[in-house]
């Protein structure tokens, strides 16, 4: 797009832009110190040599080394004039139109620094532009200025230009910054078409900014963040290419900032290792790509057991949520997704879906009093969770003679609790009267244990 000057007097030094057709080219460039013959392009402008220098430091002159102006109109009122003015970096150019009214515009080093200098100007009925009246361009530098003379040319014949042919757009791509922050510069490239008119735009930020075509089909642009602007990696950015009445557009594909960094995901349920009621079952989960790029929902891939479900899955940037009608049983979730910049999340976990375990809670009822006669078997009777596995153990502190003691391990059993939870243990006193016996039971299932002791007296 191009950008035009709404008063007929002087151009603004930041100047409203517009679309428009690019250009039939009016003028020619010419090197400030050729003859006024040499002329480049369509057009009869002549440069008169004439240049003058203010007083001041001894810095370089500023130099010009061509005026180009194009339009979409030839000089029919309402037609676009592009001026470009090539010269000495870094200067303040102008350019005046003595017209019936004279026209004064400002042009803009575009990119800063490039010496290339731009500006556009919609003419008017009243600025009565003519064949033969004189153009002159200022370049200043400091307090040194030089000035060079054309004229308006002749051209052959008024009108729209036709559209151009082959008016493309091959790619269009940005070099990726680590941070949006005030002071960062965005570089963004094109490649289509020679010869066109480029330009981009940030959506809800700024729009039509110039790109210069650096080599013939390749285009830049240049912006850089001030301190209110509002831009996020997500805001879209849009190049144009015109040509004549034509024009094309393209998205940038690729995100604003350089991102390395996957995403995370968060709440997830069920939670690791949690069992659920058997039924509908709800698997779940929140995104998070702080500062990044964002999940891109069409990466997400979610499997149940290695069955994938991601069809029956609702996904958004933020979020996937997957609802199932889950037999019992152990299951293992594998969720995959990618950022826009390609960083990939992995992430599994286990739950369980069944009934809640049994309560194992291992209760043991011995004779009576705890006292056994020594002569007869011990039985032990124990209640626990259905199914769950026991492991019993009996030691005895044996009383041999008087005082002396022995220590002696008499059970060492594995054993299973019934459909109702129900086992028995038994063993065979081997000691004196005195004689003590310690009785240790550990049930366990699902991962769970309890367990429960028992102390008996032999008399």
């Amino acid at each position: 797009m191009s950008h035009r000057f709404t008063t007929s007097t002087s151009a603004s030094a930041a100047p409203r832009w517009r679309a428009s057709a690019t250009a039939l080219q009016l003028a020619a460039a010419l090197v400030a110190q050729a003859p006024a013959t040499a002329l480049v392009g369509v057009g009869a402008l002549a440069l008169a040599p004439a240049a003058y220098a203010q007083r001041g430091p001894a810095v370089a002159q500023p130099q010009i080394d061509r005026l180009e102006v194009t339009s979409d109109a030839d000089l029919a009122p309402g037609a676009e004039l592009e001026l470009r003015l090539f010269g000495t970096p870094r200067g303040n150019a102008s350019v005046r139109i003595s017209g019936a009214k004279p026209i004064n515009v400002v042009l803009k080093e575009s990119p800063a620094g490039s010496g290339e200098y731009v500006a556009y100007y919609t003419v008017k009925r009243a600025d009565g532009l003519a064949v033969g009246q004189a153009v002159r361009a200022t370049l200043r530098r400091g307090k040194l200025a030089t000035v060079a003379n054309y004229s308006v040319p002749a051209v052959a014949g008024a009108g729209t230009p036709p559209p151009a042919a082959g008016l493309r757009i091959d790619s269009f791509t940005a070099a990726p910054v680590t941070r949006l922050l005030p002071g960062t510069e965005l570089v963004v490239t094109a490649q289509g078409m020679p010869r066109a008119r480029g330009s981009f735009e940030i959506g809800g930020l700024a729009s039509d900014i110039p790109m210069r075509e650096v080599r013939p089909g390749v285009y830049e642009g240049r912006y850089t963040l001030r301190r209110e602007d509002r831009i996020t990696a997500a805001s879209p950015v849009v190049a144009s290419l015109r040509s004549g009445n034509q024009v094309v557009r393209a998205n940038l594909a690729q995100p604003l900032v350089g991102d390395t960094t996957a995403p995370t995901v968060v709440n997830l349920a069920p939670r690791e290792s949690e069992r659920v009621p058997p039924g509908v079952v709800y698997v779940s989960g929140n995104f998070e790509d702080r500062r990044g790029t964002g999940v891109d929902p069409r990466s997400v891939r979610l499997a149940l057991n290695g069955r994938d479900v991601t069809g029956d899955t609702q996904i958004t940037a933020q979020s996937f949520s997957y609802r199932g009608q889950l037999p019992p049983g152990a299951y293992t979730a594998q969720l995959v997704a990618r950022d826009g910049a390609g960083n990939e999340l992995r992430r599994d976990w286990r739950f369980d879906v069944g009934a809640a375990p049994a309560v194992l809670d291992v209760q043991l009822t011995g004779p009576v009093g705890d006292v056994v006669d020594g002569r007869n078997p011990v039985v032990i009777r124990g209640r626990t969770a259905p199914g769950a596995t026991v492991q019993a153990r009996v030691t005895g502190l044996l009383q041999v003679a008087g005082p002396i003691g022995l220590e002696q391990e008499l059970l060492n059993q594995t054993l299973t609790a019934d459909g109702a939870g129900n086992f028995t243990v038994q063993f065979q006193p081997a000691g004196a009267p005195g004689s003590r016996y310690d009785v240790h039971v550990v049930s366990r299932r699902d991962g769970r244990s309890d367990e429960a002791r028992l102390r008996l007296t032999q008399r």
